[in-house]
Parts: C-alpha cells; sequence; structure tokens
C-alpha cells in the first residue's frame, strides 16, 4: 500500500485559525512526497473548490471534509467518501450555520447523527470529547463519548492520534489507542495541520491573538504551545509514532476509499473536453433502473408522441441527432432538472418559458420546456449545443 494521508489539515478558509492558503498546502504536500491530502476546514466547506483546482494542479489527490465544533462533543472531524457524503457534510453544515449566528454556528450531535450517511468521522484534536475527557482523567467519560460517535459511524469512526512534542502525548496516544481497542474501533495518525510549513507558526499566533482580541505579549498559554502543527511526511511523524504502524494504513485506507471529485464526476460517463467539469450539476434522481440518459431518452419518447402523432423520419432523426450530443455532452442531468423545474411550475400555475437558443432544441420541445416546433420551423439545434460548446446551454 503507498504511503500515509495526513486527513486532518486546516487552511486560511478556517478564519483566523489556518495560516496557509490551498496552494502552499498543495505545494508542501508534494514537497513532502504524499500523494493525497485532505482539506477539513472549521464548520465550513468555503475552500473545497480551490483545493480541489489547486491540487489537480499538482497531480495531487483532493479529500475533502470538515471540522465541526458540536454543541455538547466538541470537535469532530468528518471525511467525505463519496456525493453521499457530500451531501450529509453539505446538509449538517448548513443546518448548523442557519442555526446559529454570525461565526457560531449550532451544530448538535443529533443533527451530525441524521446526516452520517457517506462520512467517515475522526475523534478529533484535543477539544474532541473524546481526548478531553482522557486528558481530564476521565476514562468513563471518553468511553462514553467513543460509544455513542461509534453508534452513529460504526467501523467508519477511527479515533485520532496526533504527537505535537508536548509532554503528555506520548501517553495520550497509548490510552486513545487502548480504548479503540476495547470498543473495536480503528486508529489515525493526522498532525491537525494549521500552516504548510514550520515558519507559519508565527502568522499563525498573530492570527489567533486578533481572533481572541489579545496581543502576542497577553496570549499566554492560549496559543498552540510550541511549532509543530505544519504539514509533515510520513518519516517525520514515525519517529514519535511508529508503534501505532496500523494507525498509518488505516489513513491511507480511508484516503482510498474516498472516491468523491469535485470537478468531474467519475462515476457518470461525460466527455473529458466538456464543459461540464466547470459547471457542477447537482444530480438528479431517476427511477431504480434508470440512468439519467435512460430517463430523458424515456420522457422524449413519451413527449414526442405527444408533440408529434405522427412521428416522421425527420423527427426521429432529430431527436436521435440531439440526445446523442446530449449524451456524449453529459447533459442528460441538466435538461432533467430543466425538465423538472417547467413541470414544477406548471403544476403551481406559475409562468415559466424556455428561452433563447434553447427553442432550436426538440429535446426541449417534447419535454415542454419551450413552445416551438423546430422541427416546422425548420431551426438549427447547432446553435443551441454542440459538442465542441464550452459554455452550459442556455434555456
Amino acid at each position: 500500500m503507498p504511503g500515509w494521508v495526513d486527513l486532518h489539515v486546516h487552511s486560511n478558509y478556517s478564519f483566523l485559525d489556518g495560516a496557509s492558503d490551498v496552494d502552499d498546502l498543495a505545494d508542501a504536500a508534494v514537497e513532502q512526497g504524499l500523494e493525497a491530502l485532505a482539506l477539513t476546514d472549521t464548520n465550513g466547506l468555503y475552500g473545497a473548490v480551490r483545493f480541489a483546482g489547486a491540487a489537480k494542479e499538482r497531480g495531487l489527490r483532493p479529500i475533502f471534509g470538515a471540522e465541526l465544533q458540536l454543541q455538547e462533543m466538541g470537535h469532530v472531524v468528518l471525511i467525505a467518501r463519496d456525493r453521499l457524503g457530500w451531501t450529509s457534510l453539505c446538509r449538517t453544515i448548513s443546518a448548523a450555520q442557519l442555526a446559529g449566528e454570525k461565526t457560531k454556528p449550532k451544530a448538535t450531535f443529533e443533527l451530525l447523527a441524521e446526516n452520517a450517511a457517506g462520512l467517515f468521522a475522526l475523534t478529533g484534536c484535543a477539544h474532541g470529547a473524546v481526548p478531553r475527557a482522557v486528558r481530564a482523567g476521565d476514562l468513563d467519560a471518553a468511553r462514553e463519548a467513543l460509544t455513542r460517535f461509534a453508534a452513529v459511524f460504526g467501523e467508519r469512526l477511527y479515533v485520532e492520534l496526533s504527537d505535537h512534542l508536548d509532554p503528555d502525548a506520548p501517553a495520550l496516544c497509548d490510552t486513545l489507542a487502548s480504548l479503540a481497542g476495547e470498543v473495536g474501533l480503528g486508529c489515525v495518525v493526522t498532525n491537525n495541520v494549521h500552516y504548510a510549513r514550520p515558519e507559519g507558526r508565527r502568522l499563525h499566533d498573530v492570527l489567533r491573538c486578533i481572533d481572541l482580541g489579545v496581543t502576542l505579549d497577553e496570549a499566554g498559554q492560549r496559543l498552540k504551545p510550541n511549532g509543530e502543527y505544519w504539514l509533515k511526511g510520513e518519516a517525520m511523524l514515525r519517529e514519535r509514532l511508529g508503534r501505532f504502524d496500523e494507525a498509518f494504513r488505516n489513513a491511507r485506507a480511508i484516503a482510498d476509499s474516498c472516491v468523491l471529485d469535485l470537478l468531474y464526476d467519475t462515476n457518470t460517463p461525460r466527455a473529458e473536453a466538456s464543459f461540464v467539469g466547470k459547471d457542477r450539476l447537482p444530480g438528479f434522481p431517476v427511477p431504480e433502473g434508470h440512468t439519467a440518459f435512460s430517463f430523458l431518452y424515456a420522457l422524449c419518447g413519451e413527449g414526442a408522441k405527444i408533440k408529434y402523432p405522427r412521428i416522421t423520419r425527420d423527427v426521429a432523426k432529430q431527436l436521435a441527432h440531439e440526445l446523442d450530443v446530449i449524451d456524449r455532452c453529459g447533459l442528460a442531468e441538466f435538461f432533467l432538472i430543466n425538465w423538472d423545474i417547467v413541470r414544477f411550475c406548471k403544476e403551481h400555475r406559475i409562468p415559466a418559458q424556455g428561452r433563447g437558443s434553447a427553442a432550436d432544441s426538440i429535446v426541449a420541445y417534447v419535454l415542454d420546456i419551450t413552445k416551438v416546433d423546430p422541427i416546422q420551423h425548420d431551426l438549427l439545434f447547432e446553435r443551441f449545443l454542440t459538442e465542441d460548446s464550452r459554455t452550459m446551454p442556455d434555456i
């Protein structure tokens, strides 16, 4: 198995807590020989798209997550395994932000439990419920917290081990690993990164002071005790945590299980050169046994019978041509979404009409998105869409 991956990394999108931008972190990851890297900013996914682009430019595989601050259970790191996990993460963060005030979201354990599908969970940094209880000497509370998380995530929950050269770090990690074994869970090694390189420590201290409203001289123990929170390579972390070999391998196994790609959905056949890699679609639920395209094909067949009681050769040929182009461009979901919007509007007596060059499409016509028959009026579909298009069609 290839090398370890850090699954707990903050960028400057963790406002006043991360000191490096995503490009700097991606550069540092490549310098350290990492093949993949997670971005887990605090209570948000603000940096995800830029991180995806930065990683792609450098041949680095991006993994997407966030560190949530739960009201009762402290910090927990969530990693999106796939599109379902991304949906769960977005729903959890959105609900927490709406329930709270600016910069103070309200994320509850119950909210997390309702949206756990497709997510891996790590027990978090020193502010997580499990390590916090261990540090306080309350192992029963640590077990209880671990059991609560395990009831939600099962084997997708991992106990996080980090060593930033604090005097109690070795004993803390040993105890956490022992608790994980008691409950039947795995561990992962992370470095809880807050800046790309050692020299980022000074900026991080300044950012924390701004957040706390104090000067550097006044901050004292409210700052991190040292400058070890940078993006290190596996060899350096093994010097302190090498006894947890399986925890290094688990980090890689989690990374290998993550298949979410924000820039290109590998689960949907699409033209690599298509513009769809830039304009993301939310996905469209289709009946069991259908793909997006097969469902669109079926809808067009039904709609054509209504619009054209007698389907001529010209109608059949044009419909087949347009569907072929739509399939090659990966735009079946796009047409289904527009069909659904127009259908909703009609059901609720809301005026809705396709516009512009969409009237050149027989697919739009048989889906009742537009009202103009492009066959009767001899309209040119290529004015609306071709395989060489680089912008989303305008409906």
